[in-house]
């Protein structure tokens, strides 16, 4: 977590879903950001238009609050 716990670093594999779609997809302004992806074995910072392949791993900045709302995006829930 980040700051007094406002803010979460999470850690997640790309779920069948998601595979071809976009950054943009997932990003909800000031809740949820894609900070980097991690694919064969390298990590990057990605654009908004960068789309997820299988295997990826995705690291996101998320606001506590919306946990559930991460959730939901990633079909974990």
């Amino acid at each position: 977590t980040l700051g007094a716990g406002q803010v979460d670093i999470v850690e997640a594999e790309v779920p069948p879903l998601l595979v071809g779609r976009t950054v943009n997809d997932v990003t909800i302004p000031g809740e949820v950001h894609v900070i980097a992806i991690s694919r064969g074995g390298k990590t990057f910072l990605p654009t908004l238009g960068a789309a997820f392949r299988d295997g990826d791993t995705l690291h996101l900045a998320v606001l506590a609050a919306s946990a559930d709302r991460l959730k939901s995006l990633l079909a974990l829930a």
